[in-house]
């Protein structure tokens, strides 16, 4: 008869910190569909409805919070484990959360605008007209892009850590 080969079993903080770092994952396809929706229709020379740019601040602000949540707590499981992977994927998620930060202006802009707080939206964005605010927003983009991208690979990792450990 065969030797049965164990299956390594993930610390809990690791396997929490695996099952935030699948839900960050997830809010980064939700994510990035949301703003390939907005780019189309910005690109096209049109404004964005309620309901995108409701949709915009919203994915965006569960994004950012869940990748405070993971990278917090990745932090605190490596600072109690010593794991380095889980810290690189906090890292990633990081950075991720840093790239959200960078586009909260816009996202508020938008949704203000919407909302028809057009006075609220001015403060926001200052002296500027929207198209150049819209024109001066290409690096904060491209960085979502590298978050949203970074989000994923986090997520990838996760999915890997428990893969192995159900031996597959």
């Amino acid at each position: 008869m065969p030797k049965q080969i164990k299956n390594k079993v993930l610390p809990e903080r690791e396997m929490k910190n695996c099952k935030l770092g699948i839900a960050v994952m997830s809010a980064a396809f939700v994510l990035g569909g949301v703003l390939m929706a907005l780019i189309s229709v910005l690109g096209k020379g049109g404004t964005p409805g309620t309901v995108l740019s409701v949709a915009v601040a919203l994915v965006l602000a569960v994004y950012l919070v869940l990748c405070l949540w993971h990278c917090l707590q990745g932090f605190v499981t490596y600072e109690k484990q010593e794991n380095y992977g889980v810290l690189l994927t906090s890292v990633l998620t990081a950075f991720a959360a840093f790239t959200c930060v960078l586009n909260v202006q816009l996202a508020l802009t938008m949704l203000f605008s919407s909302l028809g707080m057009e006075s609220a939206a001015k403060d926001i964005i200052g002296g500027r007209s929207f198209e150049e605010f819209v024109a001066m927003q290409r690096t904060p983009w491209l960085m979502i892009i590298a978050g949203v991208s970074s989000g994923v690979i986090a997520g990838l990792i996760a999915m890997r850590k428990i893969g192995k450990t159900m031996g597959q």
